[in-house]
């Protein structure tokens, strides 16, 4: 399988305090397209360091590393290296563990009793802009949110246009910025343009963010 929508080698960092798992991450990331440099790490600390020294462009992120748990690494990476995609990899599928990770800025989510098809996948949907994670998963953690939080106020639903609604419409059904820019016969950069405007109006974070302010406006049936 090829992975991108160009023909540069990603640099891809695997961080995990599990050798066994490490290495054989290693061995699947070789066998894909597109894959360049390969870089490991045991510790946050450690990943932090690779990532200041190479810049890859792809994190696989246990959730559990020591010294700085998944969550508040994936943030610091993402502060630091915004155009980094991370993919965590985890035991738990908690609904808040879950929903925590992604707020926090993850791109991905598995479960390490994946194989190496849907690893594949996930890599591909991040790297082209998009969100990956199951819908079973992506269900539960919306549902988890809905239980403790109130309604969108709708009067900030009525200032989305016919536009951003068609454009969120789309996030949802995982498509990326170049896809919605195809269906919609616009430019990539006026689809970035809608999305920041959707972050800025409905006060979400991310992709998961605007799927529940949807879903809580009745916008997308679940």
């Amino acid at each position: 399988m090829s992975i991108g929508n160009n023909y540069k080698l990603l640099d891809i960092l695997v961080a995990d305090c599990q050798r066994i798992f490490r290495e054989g991450m290693l061995m699947i990331l070789r066998s894909i397209t597109n894959v360049g440099n390969l870089f490991q790490a045991g510790t946050s600390s450690e990943a932090l360091n690779e990532m200041k020294c190479n810049c890859c462009d792809l994190v696989i992120m246990d959730n559990q590393l020591p010294t700085i748990k998944g969550a508040a690494c994936t943030r610091e990476i993402k502060r630091l290296y915004p155009c980094t995609k991370v993919i965590v990899f985890s035991t738990d599928d908690d609904e808040e563990h879950i929903s925590s990770m992604f707020n926090n800025g993850a791109d991905g989510f598995l479960l390490k009793d994946t194989d190496k098809i849907e690893i594949e996948l996930a890599i591909m949907s991040v790297i082209n802009g998009r969100h990956y994670f199951s819908r079973d998963i992506a269900t539960s953690v919306i549902d988890k949110t809905f239980k403790s939080i109130n309604l969108v106020n709708p009067e900030k639903f009525k200032q989305l246009n016919n536009r951003e609604i068609e454009i969120l419409k789309l996030l949802y059904d995982e498509l990326s910025s170049k896809e919605i820019a195809e269906k919609l016969f616009i430019s990539e950069r006026t689809v970035e343009f809608y999305r920041q405007s959707l972050i800025r109006k409905t006060g979400a974070k991310n992709i998961v963010g605007l799927i529940k302010y949807a879903i809580s406006n009745k916008m997308i049936k679940n």
